[in-house]
């Protein structure tokens, strides 16, 4: 079984796996089962800073169109090692997401027509890859969105603080 969870940045996906995944994890009488549970389930996330340690290119909100397939080929390999491991995935961050910020980054203006032309040429054939990705590894049971609380709604992490971030730059 494979779960995803979407929403904006700091919306809690994290921390609702890590729950979730611990509560699924306990065998009918309420004990952790750990690594002897038959299909253990194990949380899919990190892995954009894991990859910023390991190539030191930047990922995430600022990625461009080519680390961002890098994350989905990422966060499709941990997926795929889980699966072959007899393992149920909780999986913070989709396709859908990923799209978003390829796209909303990608699209701000570049400074000359060459530019301009250039990044929609990289943006025409980044989308068509990450479409057809999404047409091959979007197979999950069950998709969660988390929305903002109204606390979270501002700050830096907020989709209104990133692009304000974004669109001053």
């Amino acid at each position: 079984m494979k779960i995803v969870l979407i929403g904006a940045p700091g919306a809690g996906k994290s921390d609702i796996a890590k729950r979730l995944a611990r509560n699924l994890n306990r065998d009918p009488q309420g004990k952790r089962g750990g690594e002897h549970v038959q299909g253990k389930w194990v949380v899919i996330d990190g892995y954009v800073d894991r990859l910023t340690k390991r190539t030191g290119c930047v990922y995430g909100k600022e990625a461009d169109y080519e680390h961002n397939l890098q994350i989905v080929v990422e966060r499709w390999t941990l997926e795929a090692e889980a699966d072959h491991q007899g393992c149920h995935t909780i999986t913070c961050g989709s396709m859908y997401e990923t799209l978003f910020w390829s796209s909303l980054i990608n699209s701000l203006i570049p400074p000359s027509e060459e530019a301009f032309i250039y990044e929609s040429e990289v943006a025409q054939m980044a989308m068509g890859f990450l479409g057809e990705m999404e047409r091959r590894t979007f197979n999950y049971n069950a998709i969660f969105y988390l929305p903002w609380s109204e606390e979270l709604r501002s700050g830096a992490h907020s989709w209104e603080g990133v692009l304000d971030a974004k669109l001053l730059q």
